[in-house]
C-alpha cells in the first residue's frame, strides 16, 4: 500500500490517495482539482471510493469534478454531515466571508459511514473509528502491508502525536484545523 498526498492551496488541506496493487482510495479532494486529477492519472488506477473526513468547501471542493472524470466513485460521509454537501451555509461556501469563492451545490454520497464496521472495498479493508466531532472529521483505520505503522491523534493546541497502532494497519484523522494527516511509521 502506498500513500500519496496533495497540498490544495485555498486552506491549505490535504487530499490523500491511498493505493494498493489495483485500486484507490481518494481522501478529501479538496480545492486543486488540476493537481487531484494529475496525481490520479499518474497512479493510473480506478477509484474504489471517495472518503470524505468531513464536508467542509474546502475539503470537497473538487468532488463532483473527481466523479464526473473517474467513472462516479461512491463517495461515503458522515450521515451527519450528508446534506453540508448540497447546503452552502453549512459545508461554509455560502457564507458572506467566503464570497470570493464558488458556492458549493454538490450531488449527495451515495453510503453514510458505519462507524466501527468493517468495509472491505477492492482489496482495502478499513474501519471508520468514531466521529471527532461535526466539522472536525473521523479516524480512518486501513489494513496495509505488514509492518508497524502510526496514527496521529489530535491533542490540545491543534497538535499531534504519533502513537503506535496494532503492525499492519495504517490511520488517518482529520485535525481540528483544517490540516490532515495520515501517517505511517516504519
Amino acid at each position: 500500500m502506498q500513500v500519496h498526498k496533495t497540498l490544495n492551496p485555498l486552506a491549505y488541506e490535504n487530499t490523500y490517495y491511498i493505493e494498493n496493487d489495483s485500486h484507490l482510495i481518494l481522501v478529501d479532494p479538496g480545492s486543486n482539482f488540476q493537481a487531484i486529477q494529475k496525481k490520479i492519472t499518474e497512479i493510473g488506477k480506478p477509484i474504489s471510493a471517495i472518503l470524505l473526513t468531513h464536508t467542509h468547501y474546502d475539503h470537497i471542493m473538487s468532488l463532483d469534478l473527481v466523479r464526473e472524470s473517474f467513472g462516479y466513485p461512491p463517495v461515503y460521509v458522515a450521515e451527519s454531515e450528508a446534506s453540508w454537501l448540497y447546503t452552502p451555509e453549512l459545508n461554509l461556501s455560502g457564507l458572506d466571508r467566503h464570497n470570493d469563492i464558488e458556492t458549493l451545490v454538490l450531488k449527495p454520497a451515495e453510503h453514510f459511514f458505519i462507524y466501527y464496521e468493517k468495509y472491505d472495498l477492492d482489496g482495502f479493508t478499513f474501519y471508520v473509528l468514531f466521529p471527532v466531532q461535526a466539522g472536525k472529521g473521523f479516524l480512518l483505520a486501513i489494513k496495509a502491508t505488514p509492518m508497524a505503522v502510526g496514527d496521529l491523534i489530535p491533542i490540545p493546541g491543534d497538535t499531534a502525536v504519533n502513537l503506535p497502532l496494532a503492525v499492519g494497519w495504517c490511520a488517518a484523522v482529520h485535525r481540528c484545523g483544517c490540516s490532515s494527516g495520515l501517517s505511517k511509521m516504519s
